[in-house]
């Protein structure tokens, strides 16, 4: 039996801010990585078939959905990964993801639109922003 399914939390994430130029920024001190693809389906009945339902697919989009605790550097700036999500998100920029499973073959990669809200609003705990990437259409399977 395959044990490689017993690692499922080791996703290793990635962005960078403008698409196919740039180094990726690891997305680090993360949880809660979900991601969650959706196929883009229509109806297709048609005459030919007289109207017997038929789902056709488009293609896929992507949601992703993580966590990232809020941090600063030594001086007092935000880590690069939190500035470009935040960068992006208060721009309405699309940025560059991809995103693999350390030990399966699975690995994928698009460009996404970036939204944000706040994690923990209470006293108590660390602070993580909840980050939301909404795929545009492309999502691929990569192997870089």
């Amino acid at each position: 039996m395959d044990n490689r399914s017993a690692y499922s939390y080791q996703w290793g994430l990635h962005a960078r801010p403008t698409p196919g130029e740039g180094e990726w920024i690891a997305l680090a001190r993360r949880t809660d990585f979900d991601p969650n693809p959706r196929g883009e389906i229509f109806e297709g009945g048609r005459y030919a078939n007289r109207g017997t339902p038929r789902r056709v697919s488009l293609g896929v989009d992507e949601y992703l959905r993580f966590r990232l605790q809020l941090t600063t550097t030594d001086n007092g700036d935000l880590p690069p990964a939190i500035a470009l999500l935040l960068d992006a998100a208060d721009q309405g920029t699309v940025i560059e993801y991809r995103y693999r499973h350390l030990i399966a073959p699975i690995d994928y990669a698009g460009t996404a639109l970036v939204e944000w809200t706040r994690s923990n609003i209470g006293p108590a705990g660390a602070e993580f922003l909840v980050f939301s990437l909404t795929g545009q259409g492309d999502r691929r399977r990569t192997d870089e």
